[in-house]
């Protein structure tokens, strides 16, 4: 039960750490320390990292791998890192995809060069799984058909999931409104809402609301 359980205790300090320092380098020292307040006392986060379930942990690399390559960006280092824990990300589970949209878009909208090294350490990083699918290849194609076909109907839980994100979130939804009209299409926290919240709004199935976890993040940076 312990070994289980510290996977999320983990993942929210890890999440807290990423969080802190990405906002940091795109902003300053106390708007980082006041998204991490905000993260950590969202009654939507309070909730589900005391759960056992993998989500916290994508969460967790989503937002490392974010703040990984910002910086890498920002001081012209390393894509190594960056790269491999975007490769794990997608390990954990698969809706942690919206990281290459993301980097993409933010990149193109800041008129960033493009790190061509980020490819072949994402690639590392994508070992672990290739070594799944080879293994299971046979259950994961069943499985991926399933997933695509039978498993949801697209929008067929858009009430339930924004109800329920609204009202476990709706202390700081008013300022991440309020904040999001001073702020340009180019802030990568408003790239990762939009686009992720797009995957949430049509994938999500019935009782899998938690798959809005990872929206808190960028929820939390912008209201600071």
């Amino acid at each position: 039960d312990f070994n289980a359980r510290i996977v999320p205790i983990l993942s929210s300090i890890v999440t807290s750490i990423s969080l802190y320092y990405l906002v940091k380098t795109l902003y300053d020292t106390k708007t980082a320390q006041a998204s991490v307040i905000i993260f950590l006392f969202i009654p939507w986060n309070i909730l589900w990292f005391s759960r056992i379930m993998p989500d916290t942990l994508t969460t967790a690399l989503v937002t490392t791998s974010l703040c990984l390559y910002v910086m890498a960006q920002k001081n012209n280092s390393t894509m190594l890192y960056c790269g491999i824990i975007s490769g794990l990300a997608i390990f954990s589970k698969q809706p942690a995809l919206v990281i290459l949209p993301i980097i993409i878009l933010w990149t193109y909208l800041n008129h960033f060069k493009p790190k061509l090294s980020f490819i072949p350490f994402f690639i590392i990083g994508l070992i672990p799984i290739s070594i799944w699918l080879f293994v299971n290849r046979d259950i994961f194609f069943y499985m991926a058909v399933t997933e695509l076909t039978e498993r949801s109907v697209p929008f067929e839980n858009i009430i339930r999931t924004v109800g329920t994100f609204i009202l476990f979130t709706s202390p700081f939804i008013y300022y991440f409104i309020k904040q999001v009209r001073q702020e340009t299409h180019k802030n990568i926290f408003i790239i990762w809402f939009i686009l992720y919240g797009i995957y949430v709004l049509i994938r999500t199935p019935l009782s899998h609301e938690y798959y809005s976890l990872l929206l808190t993040v960028p929820l939390s940076a912008i209201a600071a």
